[in-house]
């Protein structure tokens, strides 16, 4: 009997763990699943009875490695910096492991000793990294399969909310993933792409200065900022001597230009604050922009802009109706305040949205392939984002499990085989690309 652990059971945990106890059953496998409270999953998804439900201390070692060794397979759901110790474990005790996490530099270096081990290393499988990569995949391949040769690459992917249920905030955006990663967006390294052969290299801060708009079928207007860095995938891709190669996020049209106010004030800043006690809110406030209200900041700030002053002034950022503020950065002062503004009622409905653009050409003709996905969430914890998360890592451990992945070591689900394969099975899950080709003028 095949033993599978899934570590966590928070917001992105309800499709994986439903799928896989109805997979579990059919086949006969042992499914448990791990943490120190479920409360939020049961509320939302209920106590699955093809499941074993076992409260505990992931943080403690030693009982990670009993869960491990019992285990013939992991799925991570944990913070990503827990990633490495489980997988050490994995690979000490044969065990494979699946994660929706960016590869480490020290996941990585776990790749030849995973595979002296006969140890499968999946990340980057859930949403973004993950279903991009799968499509990406199955788009690149097709195109060079009929003789196309690729000149441009263009993805873009967002976990938004409708614009429905983003009646009255201006921002039109609520959180449906992690806070924090949303606040320090593009922080830690420059962001770096090709357009048109043209090399860019842009400073974290000003990464939303670069923002580029287009119109999502069906959506109407979207921009996108770039992520920290698209030239890394021109080898990962198998793209070499592409002109343009640009990865990015997409946010409701006017969300960067307000957010690159508050980034240049300071209130991002993650290394700074820590060491400051504040009486409340607007205390906080005056400290950074010397100024006594929003009101005041943006006039000195010459900022006349309608629609950045409305989202200034929806935060509140000077109120005084709030407890002590003590020993947290300014951005972690910025994300409590945000969690209130932007947070997901029951009633929202979110929105994923992802789309590729390939650029190529066969005998000196011009194509340009479009492939666009969105998902709209039920609400609830029942949301796109858990959806196309959850839902990838599941149908990756089957792969392990049934044999479909027979590589070994640290893998990215870059793959047109069993990655192909993948895919389908998301079609059948109501996940599924609307894909169009059309000549342009090269």
């Amino acid at each position: 009997m095949q033993k599978i652990a899934i570590l966590g059971a928070g917001r992105s945990a309800g499709y994986l763990i439903d799928h896989l106890a109805l997979v579990a059953k059919a086949k006969s496998w042992e499914l448990k699943v791990y943490d120190q409270d479920f409360e939020g999953y049961f509320s939302s998804f209920g106590e699955n009875v093809n499941c074993i439900f076992e409260q505990s201390n992931l943080a403690d070692l030693k009982n990670l490695e009993s869960i491990v060794r019992y285990s013939d397979l992991v799925i991570s759901v944990l913070p990503p910096s827990m990633h490495f110790g489980v997988a050490r474990f994995c690979v000490l005790h044969g065990t494979h492991l699946v994660t929706a996490s960016y590869i480490s530099p020290e996941m990585k270096a776990l790749h030849d000793v995973a595979i002296e081990n006969d140890v499968v290393l999946l990340n980057e499988l859930g949403l973004d990294p993950g279903i991009d990569h799968l499509s990406a995949a199955k788009a690149i391949f097709e195109i060079q399969e009929k003789g196309g040769d690729i000149f441009g690459f263009e993805s873009y992917c967002g976990g938004l909310i409708t614009e429905n249920d983003c009646q009255g905030n201006p921002w039109k955006y609520k959180f449906t993933w992690n806070p924090r990663n949303v606040v320090l967006a593009g922080q830690g390294g420059k962001s770096k792409w090709i357009a048109n052969g043209e090399l860019y290299q842009i400073a974290p801060t000003e990464v939303f200065k670069h923002v580029k708009r287009f119109d999502f079928p069906g959506l109407g207007e979207i921009e996108a900022y770039p992520n920290r860095d698209s030239l890394s995938y021109i080898d990962q891709y198998h793209l070499n001597g592409v002109k343009t190669m640009l990865r990015g996020t997409l946010r409701r049209v006017g969300y960067s230009q307000a957010w690159q106010v508050l980034i240049d004030a300071g209130f991002t800043d993650d290394e700074k604050g820590q060491e400051l006690v504040f009486a409340n809110r607007r205390v906080w406030f005056e400290f950074i922009t010397k100024c006594k209200s929003v009101q005041d900041w943006l006039t000195k700030l010459y900022v006349n802009d309608s629609d950045v002053v409305e989202k200034m002034m929806y935060l509140d950022l000077d109120s005084e109706n709030t407890l002590p503020l003590e020993n947290l950065s300014h951005a972690a002062h910025l994300q409590n305040i945000l969690q209130e503004k932007w947070k997901l009622n029951e009633s929202d409905k979110d929105e994923v949205l992802m789309v590729h653009k390939i650029d190529y050409s066969i005998n000196e003709i011009a194509f340009q392939y479009l492939a666009t996905l969105r998902i709209i969430g039920e609400g609830g914890a029942h949301t796109a984002m858990a959806k196309t998360v959850g839902l990838p890592l599941a149908l990756g451990a089957i792969s392990i499990l049934d044999g479909s992945i027979k590589e070994r070591g640290c893998l990215m689900p870059f793959n047109v085989i069993w990655g192909k394969q993948i895919l389908l099975q998301l079609e059948e899950l109501g996940i599924q690309f609307v894909e169009t080709t059309q000549q342009i003028n090269n």
